[in-house]
């Protein structure tokens, strides 16, 4: 599995997966603890073809273990698979020095992120930049979207009402992405 020939790493994954699907999950951690960037998409296509049930525990628990690389894999497949019980591991990738981690951040709470996560991402928002805020913006208006309890529009709500001057423009564009009439009414004081 981790041949320097790419090839055969490819070959070696595949007969694992198809021998021993459990042994292969059983890998991962290993695996994504060493993982270089060339291997993503080699790491990534194997663990799609696993069940749920098999990569949960291998994905989630030795998060904090894995390369930068692995944590990316591992936040595009929980993302795919929208595990909620790696919400935790999403919001603890906010504050990672890679962007590209953070954005995978983004992308798995856009999907997974409840009611409870509302006043966290919307405080993220605000100190956003770059390629990052508008990842951000998309995930508080996703979660939003999905939350029937309103928390997402009260944490902008609230955020605008008492944000400063240089961080209402990324609350209102968030919030004419949630819509809704308090919102708008927030918007046009």
């Amino acid at each position: 599995l981790t041949d320097a020939d790419a090839f055969a790493a490819a070959a070696a994954q595949h007969a694992l997966i198809s021998l021993d699907a459990d042994a292969f999950a059983a890998q991962f951690p290993a695996l994504l603890k060493g993982l270089p960037p060339d291997r993503f998409a080699l790491a990534r296509d194997g663990i799609r073809q696993l069940d749920t049930q098999l990569i949960q525990k291998a994905l989630t628990q030795p998060y904090d273990t894995f390369s930068d690389t692995g944590k990316k894999v591992a936040l595009e497949v929980i993302k795919e698979r929208r595990l909620v019980a790696a919400i935790p591991l999403g919001l603890a990738a906010l504050d990672s020095k890679d962007e590209a981690a953070v954005i995978a951040g983004y992308r798995l709470l856009r999907e997974v992120a409840g009611k409870e996560q509302a006043e966290i991402l919307v405080a993220k928002l605000l100190t956003t930049s770059g390629r990052v805020t508008p990842e951000a913006q998309t995930t508080v208006a996703a979660a939003g979207r999905r939350d029937t309890s309103g928390a997402y529009a009260a944490a902008l709500l609230k955020t605008l009402q008492s944000a400063s001057d240089a961080q209402k423009p990324v609350a209102m564009e968030t919030a004419a992405r949630l819509c809704g009439p308090e919102l708008l009414t927030a918007v046009e004081a």
